[in-house]
């Protein structure tokens, strides 16, 4: 038997780069270097040991927040990057901290309401969505736009993976 890579579900990388974190730590780079560079500059110039001493410490206020702003970038990346979604021969929800076999996996139901969302419900879960929203939340992953697979080719491979799961396309609630 040989076993299959699981299904990941996660952000595009190419969404990632496009996002407004990237954005941001882009403008304070941007806006601090010249200033960096100044006061570095003009450290060089000074004859005066004290006079580079100011100028060293002004010079800190300009690299810390470049610093800050390319660490918190590193954080939101790595946050975003995640996997949203693991299908292989355990389901994780990792959300919610959810995982069952994929074997107990019996109802997949995709569905919208502001946002798309798929609901992979194992067997033991009897209530099913719209009716028991509240109920199968822990079940339920928020799928952003740009996230690869798409949904309904999500759905399509699950149904590869195992095929007699019952996929419910509930369109908008």
């Amino acid at each position: 038997m040989t076993t299959r890579s699981p299904i990941t579900v996660r952000r595009r990388a190419a969404a990632l780069a496009r996002s407004r974190a990237v954005a941001v730590c882009i403008i304070f780079v941007v806006l601090l270097l010249p200033i960096l560079y100044g006061l570095l500059t003009e450290r060089s110039r000074q004859s005066s040991g004290t006079w580079q001493n100011a100028y060293a410490i002004a010079a800190l206020a300009p690299a810390l927040g470049i610093t800050a702003a390319v660490l918190s970038l590193a954080v939101v990346l790595y946050r975003r990057s995640r996997p949203i979604l693991e299908i292989g021969e355990v389901v994780k929800i990792p959300h919610s901290g959810v995982s069952f076999p994929l074997e107990e996996l019996d109802t997949v139901q995709l569905w919208s309401r502001g946002a798309t969302y798929i609901t992979l419900l194992p067997d033991h879960v009897p209530e099913r969505v719209p009716h028991f929203l509240k109920q199968v939340a822990s079940y339920s992953v928020r799928l952003p736009d740009d996230v690869t697979p798409r949904p309904f080719e999500l759905t399509e491979l699950i149904k590869a993976r195992r095929g007699e799961v019952q996929i419910d396309k509930l369109g908008v609630l």
